[in-house]
């Protein structure tokens, strides 16, 4: 299965398996989210889930040039420009007033991510079944990714039973709360009855 950049990809269709995912940078406090679409509620069997925290393979930027405007800008060369950070730096922009206030950086993973479904948290009732620890996952705040520098897995998320996943388009998002950002890949597994 070929993993995309940003862009939600269904995959065939295999033995009434589909699969869904996100391979994408997350800027800090942002979150990114997958569109599963459920054909027949009565039919599903199991909906897993995967989630990857990474660093980012490039330094991403963001800059206001104004009030309202935002601009995305990767960075290849991490040289500091005279009077600037260098890399290790970013920025938040307030869409109203321009105000730069802190962003994305090539070693940063995702930190305090939390994992929703169709608008509602869901990462503690989730928990860590796979026994990821203390390393991945924060039991005391529910979440994934402790440090922002460590990189971290959930493993295989079974989260069939966490709604009822009837017929139409449903959701995953998963927020990085924690003010690092980093590259956060997610799959989805849906094993529907024909």
């Amino acid at each position: 299965m070929a993993i995309s950049t940003g862009s939600n990809v269904e995959a065939e269709d295999h033995n009434n398996i589909k699969s869904y995912n996100k391979d994408s940078h997350v800027a800090a406090n942002n979150n990114k989210k997958v569109y599963v679409h459920i054909n027949n509620a009565t039919g599903v069997r199991n909906v897993f889930l995967y989630v990857y925290g990474r660093t980012s393979d490039m330094p991403t930027a963001f800059h206001s040039h104004g009030a309202g405007s935002l601009v995305n800008t990767s960075i290849g060369n991490c040289a500091s420009p005279a009077g600037g950070n260098g890399c290790g730096h970013g920025h938040t922009i307030n869409g109203s007033t321009g105000t730069n206030t802190g962003l994305v950086n090539g070693t940063d993973v995702p930190q305090a991510v939390q994992i929703f479904i169709d608008g509602v948290e869901y990462t503690a009732t989730i928990g860590d079944p796979n026994a990821k620890g203390a390393t991945m996952y924060d039991s005391v705040n529910d979440d994934w990714g402790i440090d922002g520098t460590t990189e971290w897995e959930t493993g295989k998320l079974n989260i069939t039973g966490t709604i009822s996943w009837t017929a139409g388009e449903h959701y995953i998002e998963l927020k990085e709360t924690g003010g690092t950002g980093g590259r956060l890949i997610f799959d989805v597994y849906v094993n529907n009855h024909s």
